[in-house]
């Protein structure tokens, strides 16, 4: 699955993806104290989901972000196990050089809408830090709403501390409704 926008490409992950990715990772978490996991870590991540069907299995699957010009510049992960059936999580990453640009809207409005049209989804959620003000401005933009505040729910391996995480949601009808422009809810 290959999806194409005005300005991105979005694609699964593959092996090969895992520097690019990574460093992408840790510019961010020097802007949002956030880190997650090692690069060799991240190549057997991403060395198995290249393996699989993306969406096709049970579980966390990552998509590639590229500019028009093939340059990465950031992530968008589903997992399509979690929290429930017909719901999904999404997480992203994107490189502190195109923050501000649209590249994170675009590109997450671009799979949602392929996500909910494509598949029998009711929800998608998404968790950031309770800090970053600039992922909760984006998914409220987008339609999602704050679910919820998880206390100290998140451990920074850098900084060796527990930080707090925000919940967001959006179901489909929600979201179509945005999309067709009526903006109405359930």
């Amino acid at each position: 699955m290959t999806i194409n926008t005005p300005r991105c490409v979005i694609r699964p992950v593959r092996a090969r993806d895992a520097e690019a990715l990574f460093d992408i990772r840790q510019r961010v978490a020097r802007f949002q104290g956030r880190t997650d996991r090692t690069l060799d870590e991240t190549r057997a991540m991403y060395a198995d989901m290249e393996s699989r069907e993306p969406g096709g299995q049970p579980g966390w699957h990552q998509f590639v972000v590229e500019d028009r010009e093939s340059t990465i510049v950031g992530d968008i992960g589903v997992n399509f196990e979690s929290p429930l059936p017909r719901q999904v999580e999404i997480g992203y990453s994107l490189h502190p050089d195109h923050w501000g640009r649209g590249y994170a809207s675009e590109a997450l409005a671009a799979l949602l809408d392929h996500l909910f049209a494509s598949r029998d989804l009711h929800r998608a959620i998404a968790i950031t830090g309770a800090e970053n003000h600039r992922s909760r401005t984006l998914l409220e933009r987008l339609g999602f709403r704050h679910e919820g505040t998880m206390i100290q729910s998140w451990w920074e391996r850098d900084e060796e501390r527990w930080s707090d995480e925000v919940a967001y949601a959006v179901i489909n009808s929600e979201w179509r409704s945005r999309q067709d422009g009526s903006g109405g809810g359930t």
